[in-house]
């Protein structure tokens, strides 16, 4: 199986803990979990399932002025780093949050299956996500890779697809997790 390139992105946004949070969501994703609590707009059909509000990202960009005043933003569901184009419109979100709230907590919560696939774009988000922080000292950013399972055979089970590419999901995991630290220590220092 390929990754999943999604024509026209969307997302959802939510509010959550009496509005001091927003939980961005992305439609589409390249894995298949079975226990995602996300399925209905990670990749079920969204018909048959609950329906949240949709919101195409160009809108999505407008609409966070509205949601300015939140202390923390989760962006996650589908899979907020699905390809090269979903990266930089992260980056771009992170960005967007940050010029309305500078003191914004922010975490992308990611597979890391593209991150394990391609180190040259994930140079590129990680390099986009520290010029924001460089120009945003009291924002906080966290990017967190989810792990399936504590073994290949687990992990194949849980995310509900066995390669990626010809790669292991754990593998692609577990190289991004380690790209993404050695990374930032060298570019935070």
């Amino acid at each position: 199986m390929s990754c999943l390139l999604v024509k026209k992105p969307v997302m959802t946004w939510e509010e959550e803990s009496y509005r001091r949070g927003a939980v961005l969501r992305y439609w589409g994703c390249n894995l298949r979990c079975w226990l995602c609590f996300a399925q209905s707009y990670s990749y079920r059909d969204e018909e048959k399932f609950r329906k949240k509000r949709r919101v195409s990202l160009e809108r999505l960009r407008k609409e966070l002025m509205y949601i300015k005043d939140r202390s923390w933003f989760r962006i996650e569901g589908g899979e907020p780093l699905l390809n090269y184009e979903r990266m930089i419109f992260t980056a771009d979100i992170i960005s967007r949050i940050l010029s309305v709230n500078k003191k914004a907590r922010i975490i992308v919560q990611t597979n890391g299956v593209w991150l394990g696939l391609s180190f040259k774009n994930t140079k590129a988000f990680i390099e986009k996500i520290i010029e924001v922080l460089n120009k945003n000292k009291s924002c906080r950013i966290a990017i967190e890779v989810s792990f399936k399972g504590a073994n290949a055979n687990d992990t194949a089970i849980y995310a509900g697809v066995k390669n990626v590419q010809g790669n292991p999901i754990l593998n692609l995991q577990c190289c991004a997790f380690k790209y993404l630290r050695d990374l930032l220590k060298k570019t935070m220092g």
